[in-house]
């Protein structure tokens, strides 16, 4: 029981980083399968579309930039790591918004550069 809020917190650092890799990983696929399409039909897009394809791949940066953090904070990468039950779960709770908003909003993303690649093509 001692150790609960480290797990806690290990949890919700854990999270923020995989749950936003995964909609960064997504989002990244759906841009790149749009701008392999553009670039099939006109090469000298590349590097528009490579741009485009590349802005869902922020989320999962902001994923591990918060599971550092956290990390840093309970004392993982560096001092003690001597963190109660109820800072643990605060430092959890504090992770969630990355765990969800990360996910969907690279997902999000990547439904606008796929529009804006669209927009790039017709050019």
């Amino acid at each position: 029981m001692e150790n609960m809020g480290v797990f806690f917190a290990l949890l919700g650092a854990v999270l923020a980083a995989v749950m936003s890799g995964i909609g960064s990983a997504r989002g990244v696929g759906m841009a790149g399968e749009a701008a392999a399409g553009v670039v099939t039909e006109d090469p000298s897009k590349f590097g528009k579309v490579l741009i485009l394809q590349l802005l869902p791949g922020t989320q999962g940066i902001y994923g591990l930039l918060i599971a550092f953090i956290t990390l840093t904070q309970i004392g993982i990468l560096g001092g003690s790591s001597d963190v109660s039950l109820y800072k643990g779960l605060l430092y959890f709770i504090a992770c969630l918004p990355m765990i969800f908003v990360g996910y969907w909003s690279a997902i999000r993303q990547a439904r606008a550069a796929v529009a804006s690649i669209a927009m790039v093509a017709k050019r």
